[in-house]
Order: C-alpha cells, then structure tokens, then sequence
C-alpha cells in the first residue's frame, strides 16, 4: 500500500522514490495525483537532468488549461507499492504529478480535507 495526504489546497500528494539512467541516480519526490492526466508521471528539467533520465521522444499533450503541448519524454523507475516500474516520464513545469496510467490496477482513497489520508492499494 502507499500513503500519502491531502494538503490545505485539498492535493492528494504521495511521496515516491524515482531511479533514473544508467548511474541509478535517486530522488524522492512529492507528487500530485491528477486524475486529468493519462500519462504515469511528470517531472520538472531540473529533477529529469539530476536524475540523468534517457531521453526516449517527444509527446503530443493537451494541458489542464487546454493548450497542445509537445513535451519531451523519458523513462525512470519509480517503486510503486513495493515493486520497481519502468515508466514514461513527461518533462513538464510545476510539481510532479501521477497520472492514471500509474494508477492503472489500483485502488485509490482519497480522504478531502486537510490532512487526511491518501491511500493506494493494488486491485485483486
């Protein structure tokens, strides 16, 4: 199971630890789940250098605010409910998020108030 919490801007963020390139580069990151959003996880230029992420193409995307964007796309591990993933990450602006295709499987809880639990589970 992972956990996480929302914030006072009622976010549901979980903290997740990100393996990167071939030097298996780390970071822990607090990211968002966005359920808008069908990819597995974007990160911000600075995280995506530091981690030395291979560079695997580009994606065509529509944001939150509705504009088409080509965002440069990458591949990382991130352990997802005890077990290493290869996942498509976007490079992105802003906070990490965690889309749906992350997601897929799973049992998302989302306690909405300040404080309260986010929870992840697998599905049976």
């Amino acid at each position: 199971m992972i956990t996480g919490r929302v914030t006072s801007n009622l976010e549901a963020v979980v903290r997740r630890r990100v393996i990167g390139g071939a030097s298996n580069r780390e970071a822990w990151i607090e990211a968002v789940i966005d359920t808008g959003f069908t990819n597995d996880l974007t990160l911000p230029s600075d995280l995506v250098d530091a981690l030395e992420l291979p560079r695997i193409g580009i994606t065509d995307c529509i944001l939150g605010n509705g504009q088409a964007a080509i965002l440069k796309s990458y591949n990382a591990t991130v352990i997802w409910l005890n077990t290493p993933r290869i996942i498509t990450v976007l490079e992105a602006a802003g906070v990490p998020l965690v889309g749906m295709s992350l997601l897929r499987d799973s049992r998302l809880t989302i306690e909405v108030r300040d404080g309260r639990a986010v929870t992840i589970e697998p599905i049976e």
